[in-house]
């Protein structure tokens, strides 16, 4: 275990210097960063992203694996993601409803697997080959699973925004017909400039029915009706199910792990043409959402969220989460360094690809950025902390 030190501080150093780059470049060379930040993680969402899942699987050989290691692995998994249900459920209860579930899972249940998991695993021993089908179990397991909460979260949010529309409209409506003589000093007639000469060479006699009435406040009105009539129709014929499998059928991550999948489980070699075309994409996923995260605080400050905030993600990312996968590295009977990366496993810092998805789909993106960074910096007082912990451990040690 004593090159493990060695390649967490060496990651942790590269990581915290493409944020900085990032965070430099921002400062002296952008103008709006927010467009920038946009295009990064629109392109890591669309390509970069969906190579990376699709080589994870294609990479992945199923022959020769550590089953009760792959085992514990998926437990952790599935036993994280129930007690973040029940965890987010209690919150709801108790009225606290400013984290969403999906936040919570990217807390305690989405650590930086791709950057760190290879490190831990090879300094124990360099021929195990269990990181890639870790990878992929990860990748398989989670990523779905995000995206179809994610989708489902963004689409109720569409359909309360145009509730409350549909029921401000109303309002003003009641509001109209309650005080009419309100609605009536509002709708003056409004003139042209040619149309107002020729008003004023009309005898002060002559019949002033011959002036028009209407005004741009009665289209505007007529137009409201029909625009209130067209939102209400909407409002009937939307179905949350069926506009979250339209969204999923077109997300290309999840068609990059279906392919993904079937030439893993058939044995079919990759065109090399593909191969060439998707392990440069993927090796950007990285880098890049690094680099959007140092663009992303510059302005702020390093903690972009509050206090409290910061405190309770950091206490539940990296003390938490791992007591948890420790017990059930016991439930399954791994001991040695084997049963010990487990635990240190999930103690790396958040994935970065949090960053990517809850920027896009507008989700805590405050908190899960500085839960990056400072996980990021802490890196290795966290490792060594939980290392002599499983070593105080008998069955570990």
């Amino acid at each position: 275990m004593g090159s493990i030190y060695i390649s967490l501080t060496e990651t942790g150093v590269a990581m915290l210097l493409t944020i900085i780059v990032g965070f430099i470049y921002a400062k002296k060379a952008l103008k709006d960063p927010q467009v920038v930040i946009n295009h990064l993680n629109r392109f890591v969402f669309m390509f970069a992203l969906p190579s990376l899942l699709f080589k994870s699987f294609i990479k992945t050989d199923l022959e020769n694996v550590n089953w009760a290691y792959a085992n514990a692995f998926i437990a952790g998994h599935i036993a994280s993601m129930f007690i973040i249900y029940i965890f987010h459920k209690c919150l709801v209860c108790y009225g606290i409803k400013k984290y969403s579930f999906i936040v919570l899972f990217f807390l305690f249940e989405w650590p930086n697997f791709i950057i760190f998991g290879n490190p831990i695993l090879t300094s124990i021993d360099p021929s195990y080959e269990i990181y890639p089908v870790l990878a992929s179990i990860s990748n398989f397991i989670r990523f779905p699973f995000v995206f179809f909460v994610l989708e489902k979260e963004k689409v109720e949010r569409i359909k309360k925004d145009l509730e409350s529309k549909i029921k401000r409209n109303k309002e003003c409506e009641n509001k109209e017909s309650i005080n009419p003589n309100t609605s009536s000093l509002e709708r003056q007639p409004i003139v042209s400039q040619k149309n107002q000469n020729d008003f004023d060479n009309i005898d002060s006699s002559s019949d002033q029915s011959m002036i028009p009435n209407r005004s741009i406040s009665d289209d505007q009105s007529i137009h409201e009706s029909h625009t209130d009539k067209s939102e209400t129709q909407d409002l009937e014929n939307f179905s949350i199910w069926k506009e979250v499998g339209i969204r999923l059928l077109k997300n290309v991550n999840l068609w990059a792990i279906f392919l993904g999948i079937i030439y893993m489980l058939t044995g079919l070699p990759a065109p090399k043409v593909l191969l060439l075309f998707v392990e440069p994409l993927a090796s950007c996923t990285v880098p890049v959402s690094l680099f959007a995260i140092g663009i992303f605080i510059c302005g702020k400050r390093i903690i972009s969220c509050s206090k409290r905030e910061a405190l309770f993600a950091f206490v539940a990312r990296h003390f938490l989460f791992p007591a948890m996968m420790l017990l059930i590295a016991r439930i399954f009977g791994l001991s040695g360094d084997i049963g010990m990366t487990v635990p240190v496993l999930s103690t790396v810092p958040l994935a970065l690809i949090t960053f990517t998805l809850t920027h896009i789909y507008g989700l805590g993106v405050e908190i899960c950025s500085t839960t990056i960074v400072l996980g990021t910096c802490l890196i290795l007082p966290i490792t060594l902390f939980w290392v002599f912990v499983t070593k105080q451990i008998p069955f570990f040690s």
